[in-house]
């Protein structure tokens, strides 16, 4: 006596058609999703390395928070994240209007 013939046996159907259809889009979509995300990185990585070669490794605008003492130095800024976080608020906007 075998343990399988005793085991019951599922059959699931599946559409095969709908599934190739619904898991294409979201391939389709994610591969966009990552193309856009790999532009960005890249854009940025050379956006970087273009400041750093004309000597501009941060900017600091009035607002930031920056204390400096003898063994200790701390930098938090506030101002800037406003600023990058307005600026790219209002990019995704006119972007996602299409």
């Amino acid at each position: 006596m075998d343990i399988g013939d005793q085991a019951p046996r599922f059959r699931v159907e599946i559409k095969k058609n709908a599934e190739k259809q619904e898991f294409g889009m979201n391939m389709e979509a994610m591969a966009k999703i990552l193309i856009g995300v790999g532009l960005f990185i890249i854009l940025a990585g050379i956006m970087l390395y273009v400041l750093a070669r004309l000597g501009v490794y941060g900017v600091k605008i009035p607002g930031d928070i920056y204390i400096k003492r003898e063994n200790f130095s701390f930098y938090f800024p506030i101002v800037s994240c406003l600023v990058i976080s307005l600026l790219l608020t209002l990019i995704i906007n006119l972007i996602g209007r299409r």
